[in-house]
C-alpha cells in the first residue's frame, strides 16, 4: 500500500506490526518514545541477532511533516532488507550482487519510518501547514500571529490567498500565457508583471488589533523544525528559526529515551540515512 499512497498513522504502524508479526526470527518493532500527542514513534530493528555488537545502520524519515514520502522511501527499504534476508538478491527490484546481499544479511539496520508523527497526521487528514510537530510552547505569545483552523467546516485547513502588489507569489501559467487551472502559486520573479498574491493559512488571527495583518510564517503556530532542536550545531531561535527554547526542548517525546537519549543497545552506527524531502506523490505530481 505504502508504494501507492501516502500511509497514515494507524496505517503504517499496521504494516511494521505485520512485518514484525510474520518474521519474528529477524525483525523486531519497538518505540523510541511516543510524540506530545501521545502516539509512539516506532522502531524496526531488521536483523539476525539484534542485541550482538555489529555495524549498524539507522534509517529515519519525515522529520518535517509534510516529507511524507520520507516515509515511504524508509518503508521500501524496510522492505527489501526483510526480502533479503528472505533470500531475494535484489534491491528496488533490481539485482543485488550476491556479496552486496550478504553484507545486507550480516548488518543490523534501525529504521524510523516517521520521526514526527503528529505533524505528518496533521498534513494528512486536515491539510494544515506544519514544519514538524503541531506544538506551539512560545511562552510569549502576546503579538499578532496566524494560527490554522477549519473556517468553512469542511474539515481541511488549506489556504487563502490574496491579491497584493507587494506579494511574494504568482500564478503559474502555461505556454499560452494562461494560468492553469486549478491555481498553482509560483515565487514572483523580477520579469513577471503580475498580479501577485499573498499566501495565508485558513484560520485566525491571534490578538488582531483590527488593522494590521501579520505576514504569513511557516513557524507562526507551529514552533519547532525538529532538525534545528538537536544539540549538536544548537543556535538560538533568533539565529535558526525553530531551534526552540534550548537543546532538546522540543516536546516530541513524552517518556522513552526518545531522540535524544541513548541510542539502542550496541548500536555503532556504519552508515546514517535520513529521508527529508518532498518528492512526488503517488499520482505523480510534484510534492513540494
Amino acid at each position: 500500500m505504502f508504494r501507492t499512497q501516502y500511509l497514515d498513522y494507524q496505517q503504517l504502524t499496521d504494516q511494521l506490526a505485520q512485518w514484525a508479526q510474520a518474521h519474528p526470527g529477524f525483525v523486531r518493532l519497538s518505540s523510541i518514545g511516543k510524540s506530545a500527542e501521545g502516539r509512539d514513534i516506532p522502531l524496526l530493528t531488521i536483523g539476525q541477532e539484534p542485541d550482538r555488537l555489529r555495524p549498524a545502520v539507522w534509517i529515519d524519515g519525515n522529520m518535517h511533516a509534510t516529507e511524507v514520502c520520507g516515509s515511504s522511501v524508509a518503508l521500501a527499504m524496510a522492505e527489501d532488507i526483510i526480502g533479503i534476508h528472505l533470500g531475494k538478491d535484489e534491491a528496488g527490484a533490481k539485482p543485488l550482487p550476491a556479496h552486496m546481499a550478504e553484507a545486507i544479511r550480516g548488518a543490523l539496520f534501525y529504521v524510523v519510518p516517521r520521526i514526527s508523527p503528529d505533524g505528518a497526521e496533521a498534513i494528512l487528514k486536515t491539510g494544515r501547514y506544519v514544519r514538524s510537530s503541531p506544538v506551539n510552547d512560545r511562552t510569549n505569545k502576546s503579538h499578532a500571529y496566524w494560527e490554522a483552523s477549519d473556517v468553512d467546516g469542511d474539515g481541511l485547513m488549506g489556504y487563502m490567498r490574496q491579491q497584493d502588489p507587494n506579494g511574494e507569489l504568482m500564478e503559474l501559467r502555461g505556454e499560452d500565457g494562461v494560468p492553469l487551472n486549478p491555481p498553482v502559486m509560483v515565487p514572483r520573479g523580477p520579469e513577471d508583471a503580475g498580479p501577485f498574491y499573498k499566501l495565508y493559512p485558513e484560520g485566525h488571527i491571534v490578538n488582531f488589533d483590527g488593522a494590521q495583518v501579520p505576514d504569513p510564517y511557516f513557524l507562526s503556530d507551529n514552533l519547532y523544525d525538529l532538525n534545528r532542536n538537536f544539540a549538536h550545531d544548537w543556535k538560538p531561535e533568533h539565529e535558526q528559526a525553530g531551534a526552540g527554547h534550548y537543546p532538546g526542548s522540543a516536546p516530541r517525546i513524552k517518556g522513552g529515551d526518545g531522540l535524544c537519549g541513548p541510542p539502542p543497545p550496541h548500536l555503532y552506527l556504519a552508515e546514517l540515512a535520513h529521508l527529508w524531502r518532498c518528492g512526488h506523490p503517488p499520482t505523480g505530481r510534484s510534492g513540494r
